[in-house]
């Protein structure tokens, strides 16, 4: 965009005003003195301010609007100032040195304005040199995009559980060949066996990926938290790539404790970062190379020695006293330094030895690392020099499940504000019903059944995507809801759930002799931190006051 200077004509002036404002996508032109300069209608419409007598947003509130200062994240200096495009002189003549222009230096951010989603590109404006006249922003509707991906994700869901299907009767049936209950096998035969099982292992970790991606699309990706002996979803990790290290000729080494504090978290998920930070070093070391494997406790004071220096990968919590730290180091070519900041994107893909597009994946192995580490309260990092091979850290801290939940309600919670949403927990416990015995009650596999029944139903009862019912604690059984709903329909949404419980436990015969205590607060009505919401639902489900449904059904 060239700003319009005193010696155009009036003329040329209303025809760029009237190309800006034929424009679909909303441009708004934010000065140097945090002043809106220009706004066409299209932006007029994004930041609601379409009607003629209705005034343009401040600055203050503009970036209440974005999330962010367009300003602060504009370069303004003299590198800048020579990105302006000077490939051709002006239209009378002058030099590039006297030309104004957009800076090459662009930016791209997303943001949520009025409950609708957008990426924002911002760009440097120029009247001169290093002259720094301003931001221009483009702002680009999502909404169509984001239904898009939706049908895609729900549409890979479908597919992923309807795989899930034949690989688990392949998977009981080859476990059943390879320990010989039908009589022994040949050493080639169980050889041939082993090969197909890891195979399957290797198509069931791409289905797994497939269905994570199509869960961090609706951003539905739970964890089901219980105590961990770490070494277990480690070794079952290990299992399948020891043969396919043999296989391209690499050593694999590992250095392991016997044992490991427990630690509350998801075993699946962290078989899963365990498998995909060893597959991805596998897939990017040459043959006749080396990957080492190791776990460790490791002190407060060595791991601040080991974390990385830069804001961007910085814990989002204080760290424990210890820590598990996981590592995974391999002696391939290394991680070109222009890719290390992009490494852990989604859809990133980098080149094996020598370009070889072989090596090429899905990008989605990191992007689901990250993803799953940070939900575990943790931090993932890679460090790595060209010709010298890389290495990736895990630190896995130790979660409670309150943290947790705190952490959860806080990311809703943050684009609750953004787009001056409600936001509610509800937090629900399985209790015996008064007058029966525990014994009856408390039959572990039935509890989990009903768990994962009320998930279900919860998830097919809520309103949004993005709204999630989730176990918390399987052993007390704790479950929660949270969703993007005010707290005046609640007790209609809650209704509709528990009505669609009854009729489920009913459809599977349940013999229940339980109660369902429920409690629940709300922002911004009863708290305005995540912190506080989660104390509150913790202190209404706990309370006197909490609300009690019985589940069992009448006898008929």
């Amino acid at each position: 965009m060239t700003l319009v200077g005193s010696d155009k004509q009036p003329a040329d002036a209303a025809l760029l005003e009237f190309i800006l404002e034929a424009a679909g996508e909303g441009i708004v032109f934010v000065q140097s003195e945090k002043t809106i300069g220009y706004i066409n209608q299209a932006g007029r419409e994004v930041l609601r301010c379409a009607r003629w007598n209705d005034p343009l947003p401040s600055f203050t509130e503009l970036t209440t609007l974005l999330g962010f200062d367009p300003l602060s994240i504009t370069p303004k200096d003299s590198a800048a100032g020579e990105a302006i495009d000077k490939t051709s002189d002006g239209p009378s003549g002058q030099g590039p040195s006297e030309r104004s222009g957009v800076s090459l230096l662009s930016w791209q951010q997303e943001a949520t304005i009025f409950g609708v989603p957008y990426v924002v590109r911002g760009s440097p404006v120029f009247t001169g040199p290093s002259a720094f006249a301003g931001t221009v922003l483009c702002f680009k509707d999502l909404r169509e995009t984001h239904r898009r991906e939706q049908i895609i994700a729900e549409n890979l869901s479908f597919a992923s559980h309807e795989l899930f299907t034949p690989i688990t009767a392949i998977k009981n049936a080859l476990d059943l060949l390879s320990g010989q209950r039908f009589g022994e096998l040949s050493e080639k035969q169980l050889r041939f066996v082993q090969l197909a099982a890891r195979n399957l292992e290797r198509l069931n970790n791409v289905v797994t990926a497939i269905l994570d991606l199509s869960k961090l699309e609706t951003r539905t990706l739970d964890l089901h938290l219980e105590e961990v002996n770490v070494l277990e979803p480690l070794e079952r990790a290990l299992a399948p790539l020891e043969g396919l290290a043999q296989e391209k000729g690499i050593k694999l080494k590992k250095k392991l404790q016997d044992e490991y504090p427990k630690l509350l978290a998801d075993q699946d998920r962290l078989r899963q970062v365990v498998y995909n930070l060893v597959h991805n070093a596998i897939k990017f070391t040459p043959e006749g190379g080396n990957i080492y494997v190791g776990l460790e406790v490791v002190p407060l004071d060595k791991l601040s020695e080991l974390l990385p220096k830069d804001d961007e990968n910085k814990p989002r919590r204080p760290l424990d006293r210890e820590s598990l730290l996981l590592t995974v180091a391999d002696d391939g070519e290394g991680i070109p330094p222009a890719h290390l900041k992009s490494i852990f994107a989604k859809f990133h893909q980098g080149r094996g030895p020598s370009g070889d597009q072989k090596t090429r994946g899905r990008g989605l192995g990191l992007s689901i690392v990250k993803t799953m580490v940070e939900a575990h309260g943790g931090l993932v990092w890679v460090e790595s020099e060209p010709g010298e091979g890389s290495t990736f850290r895990v630190v896995l801290p130790k979660l409670s499940r309150k943290t947790y939940l705190v952490q959860k309600v806080a990311a809703r919670l943050e684009r609750a504000k953004i787009v001056s949403s409600t936001l509610t927990l509800v937090i629900f416990r399985v209790v015996p019903k008064i007058g029966k015995s525990r014994s009856e009650t408390q039959d572990k596999n039935m509890l989990a059944d009903f768990l994962q029944l009320a998930v279900e139903t919860g998830q097919s009862t809520v309103r949004l995507k993005s709204d999630t019912v989730e176990i918390l604690d399987s052993s007390r059984g704790v479950f929660l809801l949270l969703a993007e709903l005010d707290p005046k329909y609640a007790p209609a949404l809650l209704g509709r759930f528990i009505f669609n419980l009854k009729k489920q436990v009913e459809k599977k015969g349940l013999p229940l002799a339980w109660q369902l205590k429920w409690g629940m607060a709300s922002y911004p009505k009863d708290e305005s931190t995540a912190a506080e919401l989660v104390a509150t639902a913790i202190q209404a489900v706990s309370g006197a006051e909490a609300e009690v449904v019985d589940l069992q059904q009448p006898e008929r």
